[in-house]
């Protein structure tokens, strides 16, 4: 293996690790949001509120000097939320676009590599 052919293995590699955590950390995000959101009733989280200085962090907009019972949040809301990645606003369709783009790109990667290493043996 020449010099240049074991720099590109190693940089494909490298990045193949550094999309693969990226991808992982919002993968496990989605799946525990998922998971929230389907037990939500049987849980209480769409009968419960999030504490009063979370939902000023996270939705400024409903909380005011006094508010009313209707502008209390769920934590089923915030995990809708979440899940959704609607705390990016008009850039979350664009997130989900890359996310989805990394998780393609990844498994191309993950196979070449395989391929690869199972043409070697």
């Amino acid at each position: 293996m020449t010099l240049d052919k074991a720099r590109r293995k190693q940089l494909l590699a490298r990045w193949h690790r550094r999309i693969g955590i990226s991808v992982a950390a919002w993968l496990i995000l989605l799946a525990i949001s998922g998971l929230l959101i389907n037990h939500a009733h049987d849980w209480g989280l769409d009968q419960s509120s999030i504490p009063g200085l979370l939902q000023e962090l996270l939705y400024p907009l409903t909380m005011g000097d006094e508010f009313e019972e209707a502008a209390l949040i769920s934590w089923e809301r915030l995990m809708l939320d979440l899940h959704a990645a609607r705390f990016l606003g008009p850039l979350a369709l664009w997130f989900s676009d890359l996310m989805a783009g990394l998780l393609l790109l990844l498994s191309i990667s993950g196979i070449w590599i395989w391929w690869r290493q199972a043409k070697r043996k």
